[in-house]
């Protein structure tokens, strides 16, 4: 798994993007070791919360530091128990009220079927050129 700065480095070089880490949007240790004890997602969501409203974050960010397309990256495959999901719709809910126009969209990548392994069939042919011989 790549990670800030190798993260930074990879976007900038391979496709000229900028990456900004922002860890006042990033949870706690003691919220993300809690949801690993319990796997209870109403509590991680209320705690977040709660940390999200001590740390200012309505106050602390403006609307302009996401103008564009921005994604928001997490280490969770789905959004569904993320805390990226949790930032976008609070961040886009708030400026939405405050007249601005932000839209969440989840960037989700289909999973194949898993398909059932075959024996691959062996195939044998054999040729042979029997041309009478003369002695």
């Amino acid at each position: 798994m790549t990670k800030y700065p190798d993260l930074a480095f990879f976007l900038d070089r391979l496709v000229a993007i900028e990456y900004i880490h922002e860890p006042l949007l990033a949870p706690s240790e003691e919220i993300r070791e809690a949801y690993r004890k319990t796997k209870d997602w109403g509590q991680y969501e209320k705690s977040f919360f709660e940390l999200m409203q001590q740390r200012n974050v309505l106050e602390s960010l403006t609307p302009g530091q996401f103008e564009g397309n921005v994604a928001l990256l997490c280490s969770e495959a789905d959004p569904e128990k993320c805390h990226r999901r949790l930032v976008a719709e609070m961040l886009s809910r708030h400026w939405n009220t405050l007249g601005h126009s932000y839209q969440v969209r989840h960037l989700l990548i289909s999973k194949p079927k898993a398909q059932k392994k075959r024996r691959p069939k062996i195939t044998a042919s054999c040729q042979s050129s029997s041309s009478p011989t003369s002695r």
